[in-house]
């Protein structure tokens, strides 16, 4: 349920951010939007007709008091497990982690910085899933929430709507990418196979979180 939940308004704001391609493609669009909508429902509606009848019999929903909760903070974006990051984010600590990674926001700085990001529809749509991600892991704390929540009856189904803080993650991770492009091409092509192999190190030993205290 989370993941349709959070994957429904990751597509919501991918719509929102390339409206112009949707309109120049209409048809086309449209068209595939339907397919899409027709299989998501046949897959979909087996799973999603038992939470329902639970809910409608036993009125089991969440509550916008969860909501907000459960939901992140601030400092949630700068909590991480790992060891490398321990000296600073064990200051600020909550109980969810949502730290992207410090590699991860630094590529995605050059990405922003050159422009590459912007220029590219695709690009642009991770930053506008990202903000969507942020803005909803703050649960009935953001403005409108609770319209949403009243519009949407899926979202009676979530409490830790912290969770939404993966799509900062993921348009991290993808914006990331446009950043690793703009560094090739400023570097000599000699220079490059090391410089890879640095960032694949760099992220790698960035997320070692062992051992884990259990």
């Amino acid at each position: 349920v989370y993941l349709l939940v959070i994957t429904m308004f990751a597509l919501v704001a991918a719509a929102l951010a390339r409206a112009a391609d949707l309109r120049r493609h209409r048809y086309r669009a449209a068209r595939a939007l339907a397919l899409a909508a027709g299989i998501s429902v046949i897959v979909l509606l087996p799973f999603l007709l038992p939470y329902w009848f639970v809910s409608r019999a036993l009125g089991l929903v969440r509550s916008l008091d969860d909501a907000g909760h459960y939901a992140a903070a601030w400092s949630s974006y700068l909590t991480t497990p790992a060891r490398v990051h321990a000296w600073w984010s064990s200051r600020v600590a909550d109980a969810n982690v949502l730290f992207p990674g410090a590699l991860g926001l630094l590529l995605t700085g050059v990405a922003l910085l050159k422009g590459d990001a912007l220029r590219d529809s695709r690009a642009r749509m991770c930053i506008a899933i990202g903000i969507a991600g942020v803005a909803l892991s703050f649960g009935s704390q953001m403005p409108g929430y609770s319209v949403l929540y009243d519009a949407m009856p899926l979202l009676r189904g979530i409490m830790a709507t912290a969770r939404f803080g993966i799509l900062a993650t993921l348009a991290v991770a993808v914006l990331g990418a446009y950043g690793v492009v703009a560094l090739r091409k400023m570097m000599p092509v000699r220079a490059w196979p090391i410089v890879s192999v640095l960032l694949a190190a760099c992220a790698s030993l960035e997320s070692l979180a062992a051992p884990l205290g259990l």
